[in-house]
């Protein structure tokens, strides 16, 4: 992260906010030490999804940078030509990799995912909804007791599985194979 913000001449705690906010959002590849830090950020990741979720007026806190010469880069730095063409080169290898892990089905937006767990929430809170037997349970009690109790409270437990599977599978069915309108930015767009 400090590389990061040298990089956009922001303070660090200002990178930090975004990766936890991009980690909390959209699931940004970070690296974890032992006390669960973050450790280490998927460049290429990071700065694909602030390109297409950040905020470019809260990106930017400016910070001064000092007004004497800096040092020159010592061979083999990001700094230099070599380093440049380096870091380049590692950003476009992990862009493929993302556009593959996606073409795989292997990435999933996590907009979409929030999306899909809020409708699955809303269907089986409405699927199981125990007020709407009420009358049936009070009058199942008052019949038979407690043995009828059971018996109704053992039915309706098989209909509202069955009627969660159904409900789920229909869901299951009309929701995309592919994330729609999700593509990557070229490098010549970027």
């Amino acid at each position: 992260m400090s590389r990061i913000a040298e990089r956009e001449g922001i303070t660090r705690q200002a990178i930090s906010k975004q990766v936890a906010r991009l980690i909390e959002q959209h699931n940004l590849d970070v690296s974890r030490d032992g006390r669960g830090r973050v450790s280490a950020v998927n460049i290429v990741h990071f700065d694909d999804l602030r390109r297409r979720f950040g905020d470019s007026g809260k990106v930017h806190a400016a910070v001064e940078r000092p007004a004497s010469p800096e040092p020159e880069p010592a061979g083999g730095s990001d700094a230099t030509i070599d380093g440049a063409r380096r870091i380049k080169i590692i950003h476009e290898t992990e862009m493929i990799r993302l556009r593959m892990a996606e073409d795989a089905g292997d990435l999933v937006r996590m907009d979409r995912i929030n999306d899909a767990t809020d409708r699955l929430v809303e269907e089986l809170g409405r699927i199981v909804d125990m007020l709407q037997h009420a009358d049936q349970i009070a009058a199942a009690f008052q019949r038979g007791g407690l043995h009828e109790l059971r018996i109704l409270l053992k039915r309706l437990t098989g209909e509202t599985r069955t009627a969660i599977a159904e409900s789920f599978a229909g869901l299951a069915r009309t929701a995309p194979a592919k994330d729609e309108g999700f593509a990557f930015e070229s490098d010549e767009e970027a």
